[in-house]
Formats: C-alpha cells, structure tokens, sequence
C-alpha cells in the first residue's frame, strides 16, 4: 500500500515556523535565570536581534545582562509581579517574533491568587475557587502558545503529591513527582521543560575552604 498517496494530507515536518516555548523549573539556586538567559540569548542570535526582553519578578536582569551584552545584544526589562501587566505585555507583542524571558512566573500566579482573595474578603481558596483561577490564568497560558513570541519561563518547583494506603490501612500522602510552581496545568504548555537542579561538589568545597590564598582558590 502506496500510504503516501492515500488521499491523506502529509506534509514534511521541519518546515514549519512555530516559535520556541520553554520552561525551566526548580529548588532556588539550581541556576534557572542563567540557564533561560542563555538560551534566549542563543535564540537572540540566531535571529539576528540586537535586543532581547525581560519580564522580571526576582530580580535578576541586571546579573544576566551581561551574558546578553557579550553578543551584541541588549536586554530590555520590566520589573514587576503584577499579572495584569504581564497580560499587557504578552498581548502587545503577541504578533511579533520577538525573544521574551519570564523569571519568575509563579509570582505572577501567585498573584491572581492574592488578588481573587482579596476581592473576596477571603484568606484562603476553597475547592470551587479553582476553577476561576484557572479561567484566569488561561488569559495568559493561551496568548502564551499562541502567539509569535519566543518565550521562556522560569518557575519555582513545586511537589506533585499521591494518596496511599499505608501497612496501617491508613491513607497518607506521599510525594510522586515534581512539577512547575503555577497554575496546575500550564507544566504541560511549553515545548521544552527541563527540571534544574542544584548539585554540590563536595571535594571542590573543600578545597575551597582549605585554600589559603588567591591561587589556590583559582584552582579548586
């Protein structure tokens, strides 16, 4: 059977010109602000931009800028942990191809949570809550896949927890698993999520600590 002329539409895959998405997660220290930014930088330069941007909640724009200015290439940035301006931001250049880095996004889901309680008088979420939240976490995740923009963004990590029934015949939960700290299904959105973590060298540490002067802290 000739499957390549059945009557079904195939098309050869590399063609297409679909922007990046990507995410990174993980503990605080597991080096996600550099990593991103040096992706966005690679993607920068490989599109032959001169200016890269920056929606920044942590803090950390001014310690990458000068991995950026390295190539060329200069880092504009919004500092800010307001939801709806990440929305304005995403909506203004939703058309655009341009490379767009958001560190840290769990602020910003954060924040719907913060602002839903506070308009309901509320200290805490209740189960019928979510589903709101969720509607309006989704005016940012569908622009987010949408549009031209290349984007990647930062999260903290947070655990993913299964119930059990333990020896005892109790039920208790355990951790299973770890995802992206936002909204529960914006892990499964971008393209590319990679879990960063934080590994000690344990004998360079050492060294560190035991070196008495500039050279010999050079080499550990």
């Amino acid at each position: 059977m000739d499957v390549a002329n059945n009557g079904l539409n195939w098309t050869t895959a590399g063609k297409g010109s679909r922007a990046f998405k990507g995410g990174l997660y993980g503990a605080p220290g597991g080096g996600k602000t550099t990593t991103s930014s040096l992706i966005a930088r690679a993607i920068a330069k490989r599109l032959k931009k001169t200016t890269a941007y920056m929606i920044d909640s942590e803090g950390g724009a001014d310690f990458v800028a000068s991995l950026f200015d390295a190539n060329g290439i200069t880092l504009k940035v919004i500092r800010t942990r307001e939801f709806g301006l990440l929305l304005k931001t995403i909506k203004t250049m939703h058309d655009t191809d341009e490379v767009l880095l958001i560190d840290s996004v769990t602020h910003f889901s954060d924040d719907i949570i913060k602002t839903y309680l506070a308009q309901n008088g509320r200290s805490r979420l209740e189960l019928r809550d979510f589903g709101v939240v969720y509607e309006t976490w989704r005016q940012f995740s569908e622009p987010f896949m949408s549009s031209a923009l290349n984007v990647l963004v930062c999260g903290r990590m947070g655990n993913v927890y299964d119930s059990v029934v333990n020896e005892q015949g109790k039920t208790e939960l355990i951790r299973t698993d770890s995802k992206m700290k936002a909204s529960d299904q914006f892990g499964h959105e971008p393209d590319f999520l990679l879990e960063m973590e934080q590994v000690v060298n344990a004998q360079a540490q050492e060294q560190l600590y035991a070196a008495k002067n500039r050279t010999d802290r050079a080499k550990a």
